[in-house]
């Protein structure tokens, strides 16, 4: 998962099946990320289309996105980012604990998560909950609390 962890804190993994380094297509001679590029979901080591880690970093970007899906009262642990962390929700109910504040977010809604700010979600709707998390750096850089 390549996933760059803060120092001194526990590195748990709680996304076993996004294991794998991607195999880039279209990239240049020099293995620099070029115009078109196409990086199919297995490729970054997805069980699915929805559920899958990109490393932008890996791929010549400056952002990384994860795609995930949970059934109900799944999510990740508390943790927290360096960088302000934003999450679109694509299908079903999340309910966003960051910092004091619980929310619940449904399809069509973005949720920013500001930098620093310890934060978790669960899946708190009756079917799949579907969303994608954009991180501003090359590489996802978080901290379990």
């Amino acid at each position: 998962m390549n996933i760059h962890h803060l120092p001194g804190k526990d590195p748990r993994r709680h996304h076993a099946d996004v294991l794998t380094v991607a195999r880039t297509r279209g990239a240049s001679a020099n293995g620099e990320a070029g115009m078109g590029q196409i990086i199919d979901w297995q490729d970054l080591g997805g069980s699915s289309p929805t559920r899958f880690l990109f490393q932008g970093g890996e791929h010549g970007a400056s952002v990384s996105v994860f795609v995930v899906d949970f059934s109900l009262g799944q999510g990740p642990p508390l943790h927290r980012h360096p960088y302000e962390e934003v999450f679109v929700v694509h299908e079903g109910l999340a309910r966003f604990t960051a910092g004091e504040e619980s929310l619940e977010a449904e399809v069509g809604q973005v949720v920013i998560v500001p930098a620093g700010t310890p934060h978790k979600f669960v899946n708190a709707g009756e079917g799949q909950l579907r969303l994608m998390s954009v991180h501003p750096r090359p590489h996802i850089e978080l901290e379990w609390l």
